[in-house]
């Protein structure tokens, strides 16, 4: 009797060891789709987001921006960054100007956090217009040797949403490079 208890024992925990182990999550892994390069600096692009140039609207023929890019994670369009969570890029030659915080409300300062080479600085806050909650951002920025790298990143949109410590976000966010380097 004790043989076959010790048996069954034996039986039940092989099984549930062996069973476990499919139940493992791997952590999330982000999958490099292309690194992006926009003229004066260099981003990686995670699978599942698309890029979408800015053009200048004030010179003829509205040539591409190589300054500024919209990352936008999913959507149809490749119109329109607005219609899903995004983060717009732009590689500065002065440090980055804070808008009129009066604008919006529940201002975050973040604490500086570095990714890849860059040290980040910043803020979230919601945006209103009127009565109306419009969503949650972040205003970000890196200072790269003489340059800055400055971030806007819309976190909700088209019912999806994207948080700063997501993966394929930090991946984004560590990659920028300047475009000479």
């Amino acid at each position: 009797m004790k043989k076959l208890f010790a048996l069954t024992a034996s039986l039940i925990l092989c099984f549930g060891i062996i069973s476990g182990c499919g139940k493992r999550v791997a952590p999330d892994v982000c999958v490099v789709k292309e690194i992006y390069d926009v003229g004066e600096f260099k981003v990686t692009v995670p699978e599942g987001w698309q890029t979408i140039a800015i053009t200048d609207s004030f010179t003829e023929g509205r040539p591409v921006k190589t300054d500024c890019v919209f990352l936008r994670k999913g959507g149809e369009s490749d119109r329109n960054a607005f219609e899903k969570p995004y983060i717009r890029i732009e590689y500065c030659k002065t440090e980055p100007k804070i808008p009129n915080q009066e604008l919006f409300s529940n201002i975050e300062p973040l604490e500086p956090f570095k990714l890849g080479d860059l040290t980040w600085n910043g803020y979230t806050a919601d945006e209103y217009h009127g009565k109306a909650h419009i969503g949650r951002f972040a205003d970000m920025w890196a200072e790269c040797g003489e340059c800055f790298f400055h971030t806007f990143i819309w976190f909700e949109s088209g019912g999806d949403s994207i948080k700063l410590p997501d993966p394929d976000v930090q991946m984004i966010l560590a990659s920028l490079s300047p475009a000479m380097l």
